[in-house]
Order: structure tokens, then C-alpha cells, then sequence
């Protein structure tokens, strides 16, 4: 598989585990506005954070790949990703297009990160037919990382027929995201990673990666990087965060689609909802910061290559935020 062009995103898992940790370790925020996002990355930046995450929700009520751009003017070194741009919203043209004009503003520090989404979202939000999502994942990632990679494309798939050239090649990362050993699997192939959420670390050790490496076998490439995102809290009231921890669960445990992934992990969801209580405690790492820091070490030598991590606010959350900023840029 080729490289990136830039020094810090390898495309080989073999690669990444070979990087400092501070560089396999990125943070996602919130915020309730594009001033008050910008001013976060910034401060993060400046406290030594190598790379931040948006999701569709980060900055409410707002684009990602815009804001991004706004962020690019405002940064100089602090690496973006973006999990996930939803594919049901957007023509992949267009989101190649908007890839190539954030790599223009900040060359070599964008990762695309793609996803499908959820039926509640996509049928009954956006008024769209979710149809055979893998299948139509496959068509997308495959016609935005051949615009991005190669500066053309020319397919005509069962969802998508595409024929367009961009002015030229940039060799942004495409992640995909992935609950299931399938979505796994088809990053393994035809990705530069992949990216989860909510899946606990045991069940991304012993499926994912293996699901990544029987991918990457098929199509002759050294496996991609895993990057699991999981939450994080620097509070030590051990029944304040798994209170926290068991409110997010309970939120993604009504999507048939983590259902079905939190069964493959071995907690199945019941009407009773005994696993909620299990799972929330394997999807957030937590404590002062230097049993933060012992976690994520820990979690990262399990053969995972990098952590996203997501704040999971329980309380006086901008002071929690500069700690845990601080914590990560000192890795």
C-alpha cells in the first residue's frame, strides 16, 4: 500500500505502532458554536495535542468539513479527522472535493472519515432509503479515495456511476467507520483505517483486527490502522462516571445496529438491560491523569494502533477539558 505523504499519517498499522504516543492518541470536543470550537482547537493545539476528531454533532448545528476550514486559519501543525461525514448526505465528488480544498488549507493534516450512519437518521430524518449500507459504503469509499489518490475516477456500480477528474491527487487518508466484523473487514481492504464507537476494547482486539488483517490479506496489503474511540473522564468518583458512561450506552443501545454489534461483543441488550451496566464500564477510561495516562498505554499494547477519545462530561467540564488536553499533549 502506498504511504501518505505526510511523516505522521501512515497508512500501515505496522507503521503507526512504530510513532510516539503522543501521535497515536487524539482527542474529540464539543461545542455549542463555531467561536467557541475554534477557540478549543486552538487551545489544544497550543497545549500539544497532535490531532482532533470532529463528529457530525461536535459543533451543533454546524458542517464539519466547513468548520474545518475555518479551523485551518487559525492552526499551523494540529491534525484534523472527521468521524464521520455521513455518505447518505453528500455526492462523493463533493466530498472529495471538500477533502482536496482542506488539504490545500492544511496539506497533509486531514483524515477522512466515512460512515453510514443509522436507519433513524437516514430514513427517517433525511427521508432516504439506507438500502444494503456495506454495499453502498464499498461504492463510496471506493470512488472518493480513487478521486483523492489517483485524481480520477470511472465507476458504475449498483448505487453509484461516477466519472470525473480532480485537478489534481491528494493523498488524503479515507477511514471507515465500523461496529461489525464486515465494515472491519472492508477497511482492511479498501480503507486507510478504521474508526469505531461504543465497541468495547476486548471485542475490537479479538474481532476487528482480525476482521482488518483477513481484508487487507484479500486485496494484498498491510493491514491499516484501528483507531478506537472510547470515552474518557479525569474524574475519580467511580459512581458519577459509570452513571455518565451508563446514560450513553443506554442512548446507542436503542440503534438496531450497536444492538447488533454489543451482541457480537458478548453484551447482549435485553429489555432487562443487564449488559448496560458491563459495557459502560469497559467504554470509558477513567481517573486522575496518571491513571488515565496507565490506560491508555494499556490499551494501546493490546495491539490496538490509536485511541480517539471522547470527554464524557460528569461536571465542571472547560477545567476537565484544559486537564485532559494538557494530558494528551504530554503523552
Amino acid at each position: 500500500m502506498d504511504e501518505c505523504n505526510f511523516p505522521y499519517f501512515p497508512v500501515r498499522s505496522d507503521i503507526v505502532s512504530r510513532l510516539p504516543l503522543r501521535e497515536r492518541v487524539g482527542l474529540n470536543f464539543q461545542a455549542s458554536n463555531v467561536f467557541e470550537g475554534l477557540a478549543k482547537l486552538v487551545a489544544a493545539e497550543a497545549w500539544g495535542v497532535r490531532q482532533v476528531w470532529l463528529t457530525a454533532a461536535s459543533i451543533q448545528g454546524c458542517d464539519t468539513p466547513t468548520f474545518l476550514a475555518a479551523a485551518a486559519t487559525r492552526t499551523s501543525n494540529i491534525r484534523f479527522g472527521t468521524s464521520i461525514v455521513q455518505v447518505y448526505t453528500r455526492h462523493p465528488l463533493v466530498v472529495a472535493q471538500q477533502a482536496l480544498t482542506l488539504d490545500d488549507l492544511t496539506p497533509g493534516r486531514l483524515r477522512l472519515g466515512l460512515g453510514v450512519s443509522h436507519p433513524h437518521i437516514v430514513e427517517a430524518q433525511l427521508g432516504l432509503r439506507l438500502g444494503r449500507p456495506m454495499a453502498y459504503l464499498r461504492e463510496y469509499v471506493s470512488v472518493v479515495r480513487g478521486l483523492l489518490w489517483d485524481g480520477r475516477v470511472a465507476h458504475t456500480g449498483e448505487y453509484l456511476k461516477v466519472d470525473a477528474t480532480l485537478r489534481r491527487p491528494a493523498r488524503v487518508p479515507v477511514i471507515i467507520a465500523a461496529l461489525r466484523s464486515q465494515a472491519f473487514k472492508l477497511a482492511g481492504e479498501i480503507a486507510d483505517g478504521a474508526v469505531s464507537w461504543m465497541c468495547p476494547p476486548e471485542y475490537l482486539v479479538r474481532r476487528a483486527l482480525s476482521s482488518m488483517e483477513a481484508g487487507a490479506s484479500a486485496n494484498r496489503r498491510v493491514r491499516p490502522p484501528l483507531i478506537a474511540h472510547l470515552l474518557v473522564s479525569l474524574s475519580a468518583e467511580q459512581g458519577e462516571v459509570h452513571a455518565a458512561a451508563k446514560k450513553s450506552v443506554e442512548y446507542y443501545a436503542r440503534s438496531p445496529f450497536y444492538q447488533r454489534m454489543f451482541s457480537d461483543a458478548g453484551y447482549p441488550i435485553t429489555e432487562k438491560r443487564e449488559a448496560v451496566d458491563e459495557l459502560a464500564q469497559t467504554l470509558v477510561l477513567w481517573g486522575g491523569a496518571e491513571k488515565v495516562r496507565e490506560l491508555i498505554l494499556e490499551t494501546l499494547s493490546k495491539g490496538i494502533d490509536e485511541l480517539l477519545l471522547t470527554h464524557l462530561i460528569i461536571r465542571e467540564s472547560e477545567r476537565e477539558w484544559v486537564e485532559l488536553s494538557r494530558l494528551v499533549g504530554s503523552l
